[in-house]
């Protein structure tokens, strides 16, 4: 029953206070005015701030994209040691690409493998013979003998046949053969490399083994010597010789342009896994994985959502693949970005601030001249008994109705008006004459409740304030009303607005408050 009553003289509260609105209409509408301002920009400070955020990811994405291509945002993936075995390879690649997928989401859009084996001493049976020969000629001081066999290994490029050219020979089968001294398969090489081993050519077969002395021997038949079509291409990742013409690293592994080249030969998946994993016990394989990334979608990202899928990538494979590293040039365009956000992006929140404060004080302002016209009321309720706090509930329900429709068209006209600001000429040179990106999230929603909260406590406290004068007091003001103020009695107040405008303008046009000399002087 209490409840019961409770909820009557709620309602029957609310609907004093809309009464009242509807008589004081035009003094209520500049208060309701002032409110939905004040929520509206408090909503649009973090949207206008993300929103800027984003934009300026757009254009870092589409600057990088144009000056290292869009491989430079590969999500690349490296494994040493896998078991040279076509089940552990497949495994591991699975375990990488569903990690990748996963985190990635609709920016990923495929996988592209490298895998390279150990070194191996690779030989001509042809040139032996000869090698041998020499060693039994006397040397010349300092000279050093001549070496049987060269330093090389195999390697497999995924995609690499439609991005070469055969200046001889043809591509080779990725199959395993039966050789003189066992397993033989078929490999092409570089013109590059051929000319840096004696000028090997097509039909030469390669005989080579963890070691010299090796019981165990696999042959390679040379099928054909490549070319790369176009070494600009973002297929080879700015970094062609790495596959065409590698070279040995040093003991801390930087490879210069006066490293000795290796002998590597490019073999398939099945002939590197069916000759070379089998006939040598524990051998291994480095693999690395080139995980392409859109550039287009990656656009429509945030800076805190590349930040966070990349650090959950990280982690995921860590533990999908413990013995691997994640590398992405997403990561290094983050680090430069950060540096130039912060120093954007702290005077635009300072700027929203001070904009957010100055209306609040406006609508404190208005509400201060609200309380005199309803001191009449307010001397009339305390003389016929309505306590304080009724007089608090009929504030705050007056107060329940403005803010809260303030605040709910708040984020509705926040989110349009900072959508459109893309298409006006200021922003130009960023968004190319296009709206800004605009991301809709709870944050609107929560300033502009904020902001409500603010401007319900400036609409409800100074009037309560003010109802604790009674019906004397009101008389008395009325007999004696209060003196203007000095500055609006003789409009000082407006000369200062007319000078300071007339100042912001001379700044704005000349960039100075003087032109010419000063009393003359130069």
């Amino acid at each position: 029953m209490r409840a019961l009553n409770r909820t009557q003289r709620d309602m029957s509260v609310f609907k004093l206070a809309a009464r009242r609105l509807k008589t004081e209409w035009r003094l209520m509408s500049s208060v309701f005015i002032g409110i939905v301002i004040a929520t509206a920009l408090m909503s649009a400070a973090p949207v206008y701030l993300d929103a800027l955020e984003r934009q300026s990811v757009n254009s870092a994405v589409g600057t990088f994209a144009e000056r290292f291509g869009d491989s430079f945002f590969d999500i690349v993936v490296d494994s040493d040691f896998i078991p040279l075995e076509f089940d552990e390879i497949e495994s591991a690649q699975a375990a990488q690409t569903r990690t990748v997928s996963d985190n990635m989401g609709s920016t990923y859009v495929g996988t592209r493998g490298y895998l390279k084996t150990t070194y191996y001493s690779m030989t001509l049976p042809s040139r032996v013979s000869a090698a041998l020969a020499a060693l039994e000629e006397p040397l010349e001081e300092d000279e050093e003998p001549p070496l049987p066999f060269e330093v090389g290994f195999a390697h497999y490029l995924e995609g690499l046949e439609d991005k070469v050219a055969f200046l001889e020979g043809g591509p080779a089968r990725d199959v395993v053969l039966r050789g003189a001294q066992g397993p033989l398969v078929e490999a092409v090489v570089s013109v590059r490399t051929a000319n840096a081993f004696g000028g090997l050519k097509p039909g030469d077969v390669l005989v080579f083994a963890p070691s010299v002395d090796s019981p165990v021997k696999v042959s390679a038949r040379i099928t054909g010597l490549i070319e790369a079509v176009y070494w600009s291409d973002s297929y080879w990742r700015d970094d062609v010789e790495t596959y065409m013409f590698p070279r040995m690293p040093s003991e801390d592994g930087v490879v210069t342009p006066n490293s000795p080249p290796l002998l590597g030969i490019f073999v398939g998946p099945i002939a590197m896994t069916g000759a070379i994993g089998e006939s040598f016990q524990g051998a291994t394989v480095d693999a690395t994985w080139y995980n392409g990334v859109d550039p287009d979608i990656l656009k429509t990202w945030s800076k805190a959502e590349m930040r966070s899928r990349l650090d959950s990538l990280s982690d995921d494979m860590s533990l999908a693949l413990p013995a691997s590293s994640v590398y992405s040039g997403i990561g290094v365009m983050l680090a430069r970005f950060d540096k130039r956000s912060f120093l954007t992006s702290a005077p635009l929140l300072l700027l929203m601030a001070t904009l957010g404060i100055t209306v609040l004080y406006f609508l404190f302002m208005i509400v201060s001249y609200l309380i005199p016209n309803r001191e009449s009321d307010v001397a009339l309720f305390t003389s016929r008994g309505t306590g304080i706090w009724r007089i608090f509930r009929l504030y705050m329900a007056e107060g329940v109705i403005l803010t809260v429709i303030g605040a709910v068209i708040a984020p509705l006209i926040a989110l349009p008006a900072v959508w459109l600001a893309g298409l006006l000429p200021y922003f130009w040179h960023i968004t190319g004459g296009r709206p800004l990106p605009v991301h809709v999230g709870w944050m609107p929603f929560a300033a502009a409740g904020v902001a409500g909260a603010m401007c319900l406590a400036i609409f409800v406290i100074p009037g309560v304030l003010g109802a604790r004068s009674g019906l004397i007091v009101h008389r008395l003001r009325s007999s004696r009303p209060p003196q203007v103020p000095l500055l609006q009695r003789y409009y000082i107040d407006i000369m200062f607005l007319v000078v300071g405008g007339a100042l912001f303008w001379e700044l704005q046009a000349r960039g100075e408050l003087v032109s010419g000399s000063l009393f003359g002087q130069p």
